[in-house]
């Protein structure tokens, strides 16, 4: 927690809290759907050209299932949802940046082809689908690194 001097007192200053969201969302043959961020966000680490998986910040009083449901027409596209089943929750991360805290409950699911996505949120834009060894060899964002190395198997499909 950092902390300030305030009249010569050290005190302890809480950061803000986000509550996301993110999707690891893997077609029949085992890729996952990447993602390229187009706009940097110093608050949370985030740079331009970074590569992803579809990841959303929840709107209060947003349920994380339902901000899955938001992110799949925001970030993925509307015309696709249909071909997206077995959505499945896996974990929630905690991630500590210089500005804030952050929350993010991870879901996955399966798609039934390996579809351009079209997002609707002009911060990201389409990558590919990649073999998740390949995806770590990109520069990614540090939630995605964190998230695929913490829970390897659970990616998997059971």
């Amino acid at each position: 927690m950092p902390q300030f001097v305030h009249g010569g007192l050290k005190m302890k200053q809480e950061l803000p809290m986000l509550r996301g969201v993110a999707l690891l969302l893997f077609s029949n043959k085992g890729k996952i759907l990447t993602l390229r961020e187009l706009v940097a966000k110093p608050l949370i680490r985030k740079q331009a050209g970074m590569k992803t998986f579809p990841m959303e910040t929840l709107h209060l009083g947003e349920s994380s299932r339902d901000g899955v449901d938001r992110l799949m027409v925001e970030e993925i596209g509307l015309q696709f949802c249909g071909h997206i089943h077995k959505i499945v929750f896996l974990d929630e991360f905690t991630f500590t940046h210089p500005g804030c805290i952050t929350l993010i409950d991870v879901y996955r699911a399966v798609s039934e082809e390996e579809f351009i996505s079209t997002p609707f949120d002009t911060d990201v834009a389409h990558h590919g689908w990649l073999d998740p060894t390949e995806l770590l060899e990109e520069f990614v964002r540090l939630e995605v690194k964190t998230i695929m190395e913490t829970c390897p198997n659970k990616h998997k499909e059971a």
